[in-house]
């Protein structure tokens, strides 16, 4: 389960609270943590989407095109 980073800065202060822990640390480690990780995990969870569908996986190109617009590109089999 995937959540926003609220929702993960929010049950990490109901849980510091809860547990008795350092209320700061705990919030303050979902900001750390969360633009470091969420790239990795978006990824991963669109690669098995693709898979499970069985559609092919798109690739983002930064090529600027005849247009002057990038876009999304299939990836090669």
């Amino acid at each position: 389960m995937y959540l926003p980073p609220l929702g993960q800065l929010l049950i990490a202060a109901a849980g510091a609270i809860a547990f008795r822990v350092n209320f700061p640390i705990s919030v303050a480690l979902v900001w750390i943590t969360n633009p470091v990780t969420i790239s990795p995990m978006y990824y991963f969870a669109y690669l098995v989407e693709s898979w499970i569908l069985g559609a092919p996986v798109q690739t983002f190109t930064w090529s600027i095109g005849s247009n002057g617009a990038t876009g999304w590109a299939s990836s090669p089999p």
